[in-house]
């Protein structure tokens, strides 16, 4: 089964240009060069786009698994880095580390080691991280919060 996710983009400009991305349900996101690499830096930009891809479906994917497996997680947020490497010309994405905070609620120490195990299975698992798999090294560094 095929599932197709269509977005629509326009641009004006060169590199100090702005455009925007409009989602099928109609939500738009700005969309800039960023400053680091000689833009406006006023809206989103391919580099983040595609970390916050990465982000959203590990913590969906995490979310699945955690209440599958009916662990004692109150809540996740994740912090995501992309590292570009290369000239200006040539610069592609050779890693990506997520660090996921875990706040669980008293978990046995069999609990723990199941959060950290999910926490690692959560990235395997996800669309986005199989797609770059290969191109791209993806550390996940999971944080447990006892609460």
């Amino acid at each position: 089964m095929a599932h197709e996710y269509p977005v629509t983009l326009t641009w004006s400009g060169g590199r100090d240009g702005k455009g925007e991305i409009v989602l099928e349900n109609g939500i738009k996101v700005p969309i800039s060069i960023g400053k680091s690499l000689g833009g406006l830096g006023e809206g989103s930009n391919p580099e983040e786009l595609l970390t916050t891809a990465v982000g959203a479906c590990y913590v969906m994917t995490f979310g699945l698994v955690a209440s599958n497996r009916k662990l004692p997680v109150e809540s996740l947020s994740v912090q995501v880095s992309g590292t570009l490497e290369g000239a200006l010309t040539d610069l592609k994405f050779t890693k990506i580390l997520i660090r996921p905070k875990i706040r669980a609620n008293s978990p046995t120490p069999e609990q723990r080691e199941t959060i950290m195990q999910t926490a690692h299975k959560a990235e395997q698992l996800c669309i986005i991280s199989r797609t770059l798999r290969g191109n791209v090294e993806i550390i996940v560094e999971p944080e447990i919060e006892e609460v």
